[in-house]
């Protein structure tokens, strides 16, 4: 089928609802068999769970650094990244132990994707979506969640606000018609899942719709400056059904009272979702400013001029914006987790006040500007030489710009809502 656009042929997406699709070898969740009693072993505490993660995301971060030069070339993340994280159990860390994940926390996928992802911000960026989405899909029906989760307790895909797409309610579902855009882990998908409005029920507000992958239609169109990796391309939904089962009200889920999210017990699941999807891609920004300030101390330590042959080193304006950076970096990189830990806690006394999911959103798009400002700095004090395609720094810059341009993390929009409410006026967002 020809795509729409001119640069690009359509293709049916090369992949299957759960289970995984051949290309991808997840681990199973299956029953060890135990040859006595001595060999049951002990039960994970949350804690060493973290640890566990965070300890597999420093491990996995070198070898994401090896492929990030290919995968940008490719236009997509490489397949073995993807399976380690989901051997590591990265897309558990949000999911209801009752649906085969860890039930963990925001302040750990943090950590877990600044470990990760500090040497590649595209695989940082698609690893915090494919964590965050599972988070994200416990609004549908129960039915739907277990096709979704599994036997690995996790799915892999896209997630849309599009709505140019046209949904259509008839017999036993709706019908959808069009394309949307941005469909970030597309070329991993076993499902994608888009929110629209339904025609005739635009009161109600836009419903998600979760669809197996190998029923759209991938137009292959990300030919972009940065974050080249994410293949995020456009979907096309031809004339697709999907059972009333695989749909949910998206207008509930902002307000925190889905009652299918409510089946789930406890704080972590009745959060609104602009408030808790924004830690997922706002911390591919702190990992990328790792990665840059330690490309850059790199460069102060060891690098001669070959012009002047003048130690870099011995330059006490690059040394003092190293250590400038660092502190920086720190700031930001704590206040994220800090941020991560209050909503937990807020969200654990009574559900989130106007104000709070305010001051989380004005407080992480704080955070997204100076790890952004950060890889800027270091940037414009390495020299010409970082610039040169074989050289990470300019992969940084170029990604944390494109990533700053999400509209989770625009300023003026990240803080006004705060300002408003905090004067007594409405927030004038929907996204908190």
């Amino acid at each position: 089928m020809r795509c729409f656009s001119t640069s690009c042929w359509g293709r049916r997406a090369p992949v299957a609802a759960n289970p995984a699709p051949a290309a991808f070898t997840f681990i199973q969740r299956t029953t060890p068999v135990l040859t006595s009693p001595a060999a049951t072993p002990a039960k994970e505490t949350d804690d060493q769970i973290r640890a566990r993660l965070i300890a597999a995301a420093r491990e996995l971060a070198p070898r994401i650094a090896a492929r990030a030069a290919a995968d940008e070339k490719a236009r997509r993340i490489s397949d073995d990244t993807i399976r380690e994280a989901g051997e590591a159990g990265f897309f558990r860390i949000m999911v209801p132990k009752s649906m085969g994940g860890y039930e963990l926390d925001w302040e750990t996928v943090c950590r877990v994707i600044v470990e990760a992802g500090r040497y590649d911000g595209s695989s940082a960026w698609q690893l915090g979506f494919f964590i965050m989405h599972n988070w994200l899909w416990l609004g549908l029906s129960e039915q739907a969640q277990e096709e979704v989760y599994g036997p690995k307790g996790y799915s892999t895909g896209p997630v849309m606000l599009a709505p140019a797409v046209k949904a259509r309610k008839v017999d036993g579902g709706f019908v959808l018609n069009g394309r949307s855009r941005w469909a970030t882990g597309i070329n991993h998908a076993e499902w994608v899942f888009v929110s629209t409005m339904v025609e005739g029920e635009e009161k109600l507000g836009f419903r998600d719709f979760m669809i197996p992958a190998g029923e759209v239609i991938v137009h292959e169109n990300w030919d972009v400056a940065g974050m080249c990796a994410t293949g995020s391309h456009d979907v096309e939904y031809p004339d697709l059904f999907v059972p009333a089962h695989r749909s949910a009200n998206l207008t509930a889920a902002f307000s925190g009272e889905n009652p299918d999210i409510l089946l789930h017990k406890g704080p972590k699941y009745r959060i609104p979702r602009f408030t808790s999807m924004i830690f997922g891609s706002s911390s591919p920004l702190v990992a990328l400013a790792h990665g840059a300030v330690e490309t850059f101390r790199k460069k102060v330590e060891g690098y001669t001029s070959p012009v002047t042959g003048g130690r870099t080193i011995d330059n006490i304006p690059a040394v003092n914006r190293l250590a400038k950076a660092q502190i920086r970096l720190d700031a930001a990189e704590q206040y994220l987790y800090s941020i991560a830990r209050r909503m937990l806690e807020w969200n654990t006394e009574a559900p989130l006040t106007q104000l709070q999911r305010v001051q989380i959103r004005a407080g992480v798009v704080h955070v997204t500007n100076e790890a952004r400002e950060i890889v800027q700095s270091v940037a414009a004090t390495s020299g010409s030489g970082a610039y040169t395609l074989d050289q990470p720094m300019q992969r940084y810059l170029r990604d944390v710009s494109m990533m700053a341009t999400h509209f989770y993390h625009d300023q003026d929009t990240g803080y006004e809502p705060l300002g408003r409410v905090m004067v007594g006026l409405d927030p004038n967002t929907r996204l908190a």
